[in-house]
């Protein structure tokens, strides 16, 4: 029951935390994101995370945390996943 209740609110406050994140930009609220993870990630979890932002952007703002090598893959294809380096 208690860890019901520790995902109930967890999702609550990934979802409280996006609207106090509206006044961040669309690249300022990926990098959070990313920051904030822990383990591997998928662009998915980011769409799901920040549903207002297009695919195409995160996917610009991966790479470039790619290039800048704060970010790794891991795979490839579909089942990319993402890690901090």
């Amino acid at each position: 029951m208690l860890g019901v209740l520790l995902a109930a609110y967890r999702d609550f406050e990934s979802r409280v935390s996006v609207v106090s994140d509206m006044k961040m930009t669309k690249e300022e609220r990926i990098r959070k994101f990313v920051n904030e993870k822990v383990g591997l990630f998928a662009k998915s979890e980011i769409i799901q995370s920040c549903p207002d932002i297009a695919a195409t952007t995160i996917e610009k703002v991966l790479g470039e945390m790619k290039r800048e090598g704060i970010i790794k893959t891991v795979g490839g294809g579909r089942g990319t996943k993402w890690c901090k380096t």
